[in-house]
């Protein structure tokens, strides 16, 4: 593919990958939790190419 990359979201919100700003802090329950993250692909121009878009990414968990 061309012209198309990944958007993360928390919450339904886009979130800045940069390493300039935290996400916001998750309150943990016992037990299971659930993150609210996701991704979604978007186009970065014009003249979107369809064609394989496999990406990966590393995030940084800080539990306090």
């Amino acid at each position: 593919a061309q012209n198309v990359g990944i958007q993360i979201f928390q919450n339904n919100q886009a979130v800045k990958v940069d390493g300039s700003t935290a996400t916001s802090a998750q309150k943990l329950i016992n037990g299971n939790n659930e993150i609210p993250f996701s991704a979604a692909y978007v186009a970065t121009a014009d003249g979107v190419v369809a064609g394989a878009a496999n990406s990966t990414v590393n995030f940084q968990v800080s539990y306090e």
